[in-house]
């Protein structure tokens, strides 16, 4: 049994009438293989076309696939709950004192339905508005150029390592208040984050001591800054969550709730773009002509990012609960039923994205795609990752001229079945004369 088989705990198909796993390339389906990290699409299109509601016995879920269904399945709360989905393995023994009322990511919006999501999801759109991300713009462009000032002269560099992975750390950072001393002290959130989930590969005894030594610092900086920020009011995000007050009288934030929405946060917040960002640089780089339309129209680069979106969705997928027997497409979903529905699969439903695998600047529908969900759970830092990706790619391409994919250069893939990850993305350029 390899590593990965370790992880997954097949369930039996409550419903055999149901089809199971697509098949492409002569293999059926496997969610947490690295062949679907690198590219789920031939099983989900086949999905699409034969089975668009299927049973996956590795997710223990019937995964849905069609556009149109997962919009349904995302915006019915009523039918479809978000409690318990989001789901993290048992804590191991060694981390219980840090983490003793379980994983932060279990007590957040993302993980609660109506109405104790929408008290807090109010309060949080208080402090986290588009005004104070529009401010961050200016923060954002500075931070880009000093991850690239740090490379700039070497002609060569890990657009992972030394760029993605830091920058949206740096910006959360700074966006919940900390000094630049402090910025890196979050580099590993969200990898020890989802490391705890179900769908993570298994721990090892290395990786459980590093997460106890990382996760217990975080724990301590968040509430000892809350508490202080309680204290001692900034123009932050803590402070903000702390100080946030609705026109229905909701009750304030808790400690333990600013520290659930902040962990939330950070954790998406720097997983996805971390690893959204290599993806769009790489095609934008190897496609003909595209570098220099950017270079020559920046108005441009937002169509870039929302394409870049729907193609390289970042967050594969979520997971629901029916809390009733419910209808998908023909397929019958039982009352207490996981469904999984793949983003991926719907943002490339040709029934709604014509030529789905075209990077089309000029789709008509593009900023339909699913990448940041839909309905109550719409994802609340879609702003804040839009206005990083443009900046990152925008700078990126202005001060490394005939930036390409370094020759030889591997890129492998780490299985995760909601947030693959890129090993490396290694790039080169010709470095500027002093």
């Amino acid at each position: 049994m390899t590593g990965l088989d370790s992880m997954r705990d097949p369930t039996p198909n409550p419903h055999p009438q149901v089809g199971r796993c697509p098949h492409a390339h002569g293999q059926a389906f496997d969610p947490f293989s690295v062949e679907a990290a690198e590219n789920p699409l031939p099983w989900l299109e086949a999905a699409l076309t034969e089975q668009p509601v299927f049973w996956s016995p590795e997710i223990g879920a019937y995964c849905v696939t069609r556009y149109a269904d997962v919009v349904s399945v995302l915006g019915d709360a009523r039918t479809f709950s978000s409690e318990d989905t989001f789901r993290f393995r048992e804590i191991p023994e060694e981390l219980r004192d840090i983490f003793p009322d379980g994983h932060p990511g279990m007590h957040t919006m993302t993980t609660q339905d109506p109405p104790r999501h929408t008290r807090i999801r109010r309060l949080t759109n208080q402090a986290f508005t588009p005004r104070r991300v529009a401010a961050m713009e200016p923060m954002v462009r500075a931070r880009a150029n000093q991850l690239i000032d740090a490379f700039v002269s070497d002609g060569e560099a890990d657009m992972l390592s030394q760029f993605s992975e830091r920058l949206p750390t740096v910006v959360m950072a700074l966006l919940a208040g900390a000094g630049d001393e402090e910025s890196f002290d979050l580099v590993g959130w969200g990898e020890d984050y989802f490391a705890l989930t179900e769908t993570a590969p298994p721990l090892t005894p290395e990786r459980i001591r590093l997460i106890g030594e990382r996760s217990g610092a975080m724990i301590r900086w968040f509430s000892q800054h809350v508490e202080h920020r309680r204290a001692h009011p900034g123009d932050d995000l803590i402070s903000g969550l702390i100080q946030a007050r609705t026109p229905e009288g909701d009750e304030a934030l808790t400690t333990a709730e600013v520290i659930a929405v902040l962990s939330a946060m950070m954790s998406a917040g720097i997983d996805t773009t971390a690893h959204f960002l290599p993806q769009l640089l790489r095609y934008v780089i190897s496609e003909p002509g595209l570098v220099e339309r950017i270079r020559t129209d920046p108005a441009v680069l937002p169509r870039v990012v929302d394409e870049g979106l729907r193609r390289f969705t970042p967050s594969r997928g979520l997971r629901r609960t029916a809390r009733r027997t419910a209808t998908i497409g023909d397929v019958e979903i039982p009352e207490g039923a996981s469904v999984w529905v793949y983003l991926v699969a719907a943002n490339h439903d040709d029934s709604v994205f014509a030529d789905p695998h075209d990077f089309e600047l000029d789709r008509a529908n593009g900023e339909r795609h699913l990448s940041f969900g839909r309905g109550t759970h719409f994802c609340i830092g879609a702003p804040l990752a839009r206005l990083e990706a443009r900046v990152a790619i925008e700078l990126l391409l202005d001060r490394l001229p005939d930036l390409r994919l370094t020759p030889g250069a591997e890129t492998g893939w780490l299985p995760n079945l909601v947030i693959p990850r890129l090993t490396q993305l290694r790039v080169s350029w010709t470095p500027q004369a002093a």
